[in-house]
């Protein structure tokens, strides 16, 4: 007796008589479980059915498998390597694989899983199909196919196992070694010195058998770059340069200005006239010493230099 239903009877033998209702019940339970199955996985290509631009106007398909939603619902569909030939010139169509659902007259066609391929000229489905590509075609060979599957979940977990084991190539071992993780973990935390179980930059060594530090790293690169600069900035004048440096005003030069001033002041008012490019400037006068009521604060009888 089945495993799952109980209800029926698994002993039969030839010539035993058979109920009608237990078979119904039975085809029914097989197609309610075959459906959901089949939902859990969700319709998309399973594996294959990729696309590429064959000899002249035509295209090469891979042997695909694929689960179809169509009008009697999900139906698994497979078929070899095929060649879509015959297509429009200078045209964009849509590539998909159509499933046959069953011939009244002929209940034993679903039997093979058999797909049909087509294309289109719009993005309108053809109905109980998936799309597979798009496709663009020139005036005698196809010009582009972009792909356009969706994978069920079978698919996907194909695609994503394929996926890490790219990664795994490009990143190489140890990297993607589990085994090793804890062992790398902690030689991390080892040579990190941050403590309470975070990793820090600091300590780490360069490499196996390389001690250098980040921080030396960086040291020796800004070196370089220092170097390379100074080196590029002196190029072109033959490795010498002027710099002009900004100094304060000397203090010998500010001092005898003081001096000057205190004797053009005191004892000689004619004193700045032996200094060469000079001008007699003599400021805080009251008026012009002519008797007018405007202030002046300018001595322009005494001064060598007038403001407008």
């Amino acid at each position: 007796m089945p495993d799952h239903y109980d209800q029926l009877y698994d002993g039969y033998v030839d010539g035993d008589a058979f109920a009608a209702s237990e078979y119904d019940s039975l085809v029914r339970i097989l197609d309610t479980q075959l459906q959901g199955a089949l939902a859990v996985l969700g319709e998309g290509v399973a594996s294959g059915g990729e696309v590429a631009g064959g000899t002249g106007l035509a295209v090469d398909i891979t042997a695909l498998q694929a689960l179809i939603e169509t009008q009697k619902g999900l139906v698994y569909v497979e078929a070899g390597a095929y060649t879509l030939s015959a297509l429009p010139a200078s045209s964009s169509l849509w590539v998909w694989a159509q499933a046959l659902l069953p011939d009244a007259t002929d209940y034993d066609s679903r039997e093979t899983g058999a797909v049909r391929y087509v294309y289109t000229r719009t993005a309108a489905s053809p109905g109980n199909a998936i799309l597979l590509a798009t496709v663009a075609t020139g005036a005698a060979s196809v010009s582009s196919v972009t792909d356009a599957r969706s994978f069920c979940i079978a698919g996907s977990l194909d695609e994503m196992e394929a996926t890490i084991a790219d990664l795994e190539a490009a990143v190489g071992l140890p990297y993607t070694d589990p085994s090793t993780l804890s062992e790398r973990v902690q030689y991390l935390l080892d040579h990190s010195g941050a403590g309470d179980g975070y990793s820090a930059w600091g300590n780490m060594p360069k490499a196996v058998g390389d001690t250098t530090t980040p921080g030396q790293e960086m040291d020796t690169k800004d070196k370089a770059a220092v170097t390379a600069h100074v080196a590029e900035y002196h190029a072109d004048d033959g490795g010498t340069s002027e710099v002009e440096v900004n100094e304060p005003w000397d203090v010998d030069a500010v001092n005898q200005a003081l001096m000057l001033m205190d004797v053009t002041q005191r004892i000689s008012p004619d004193t700045p006239e032996t200094q060469r490019d000079h001008a007699t400037i003599v400021w805080t006068v009251y008026g012009d010493g002519e008797g007018h009521d405007e202030v002046d604060f300018v001595d322009r009888v005494n001064s060598t230099w007038l403001p407008a």
